[in-house]
């Protein structure tokens, strides 16, 4: 084996236990919110979510009124949620309550993913796993059947590549601006 297939081999291994770590990490984030499953649905609007996002996939049309809050019925109303009650809605009516909260999991889980994964190219994989919990823990109280939790793997991925570029010192790619719409 000469220096070269030596470097790829490392690097394969490298990254194939950064992939693990991550990967486990995912799933023992994914078991941990299971077990609390129910505290997701604690949100009064959670029905609300999925109730207009089921509207907009009969509908086909974006909301310009809120029929269903009590204190603004009928006032002019911007959708600016509309994809998030969507993918709500989507999950809904899959596996009614338990898809809502397995899309909410899958979301959290993906970011403690993509969090590992982006800092372990850094950091000890353990180490990065770690800050990805302690990120996690952090924000764990607006864990519930929101469109917000969506944003989260979006959140890293923007950030990961800005810092990336930053790091290289070029622009950004343009394909960037698309994840912020």
């Amino acid at each position: 084996m000469n220096d070269a297939q030596a470097s790829v081999a490392a690097a394969t291994y490298n990254e194939r236990n950064r992939l693990i770590f991550c990967l486990l990490a995912a799933l023992a984030m994914a078991g941990a919110l299971a077990a609390q499953a129910g505290a997701t649905l604690q949100d009064p609007d959670s029905w609300w979510q999925v109730k207009v996002g089921l509207d907009f996939l009969t509908t086909r049309t974006f909301p310009t009124v809120d029929p269903y809050s009590y204190t603004f019925a009928g006032q002019p109303w911007i959708a600016k949620e509309w994809l998030g009650q969507v993918l709500l809605a989507l999950a809904y009516r899959a596996g009614g309550w338990n898809g809502v909260v397995t899309a909410i999991i899958a979301s959290i889980s993906l970011t403690v993913f993509l969090i590992g994964w982006f800092l372990s190219a850094w950091l000890k994989p353990i180490l990065a796993i770690t800050l990805a919990f302690a990120a996690v823990f952090l924000i764990n109280p607006i864990f519930t059947a929101r469109p917000h939790v969506f944003t989260f793997p979006i959140i890293v991925i923007w950030t990961a590549v800005l810092f990336g570029a930053a790091r290289e010192e070029r622009a950004p790619p343009w394909w960037l601006l698309v994840l912020v719409v």
